[in-house]
C-alpha cells in the first residue's frame, strides 16, 4: 500500500505500524489509538483485546498491521498514538502521542458534526395516523 495522510470514512482502513526492536521482545502487546490535535482521545484498541500476544519478537525491524474496518471517524483531522507492552507482567517499553496526523474524508452533503456517525432510521408519525 501507498502512505496517506487521508482516510475515507466508512471503508477498511489499515495502519502499518513500523518499529525497530534493539532487544528480543517477549509477550509483546501493541496498541493504536485515536485522538483530535488537541488530545481528545476517541478511540484505542491493542492486540490483546483482540486475543494476539506476540510470544517472542526478534531484534531489528519488523511491521505491525491494524486493520479497522469501516472506518468509524467521521469527516476531520486525527492524529495517532501508539504504545507497546512487553513481559508477562506487562511494562510499557513504548508511547508516543501525535505521531501521524491524518485526514477523514466522507461523502456527507454538509459537514456532519461530532466524531463518530449515528446509524439511524427515522419515521415521523401523524396523530391522524
Amino acid at each position: 500500500g501507498k502512505i496517506s495522510e487521508q482516510v475515507n470514512h466508512g471503508e477498511d482502513t489499515t495502519f502499518v505500524l513500523h518499529y525497530k526492536a534493539s532487544t528480543i521482545l517477549q509477550d509483546a502487546i501493541f496498541g493504536l489509538g485515536i485522538h483530535t490535535n488537541d488530545f481528545l482521545y476517541l478511540a484505542d484498541k491493542d492486540t490483546e483485546d483482540d486475543g494476539l500476544i506476540t510470544k517472542e519478537i526478534k531484534t531489528g525491524e519488523f511491521k505491525v498491521f491494524c486493520k479497522i474496518r469501516n472506518f468509524p471517524l467521521l469527516q476531520g483531522v486525527y492524529s495517532l498514538r501508539v504504545g507497546v507492552a512487553v513481559g508477562p507482567i506487562y511494562r510499557m517499553s513504548y508511547y508516543a502521542e501525535g505521531i501521524h496526523p491524518f485526514e477523514v474524508k466522507g461523502n456527507h452533503k454538509t459537514r456532519p458534526q461530532g466524531f463518530v456517525a449515528l446509524n439511524t432510521n427515522w419515521t415521523v408519525l401523524e396523530s391522524n395516523e
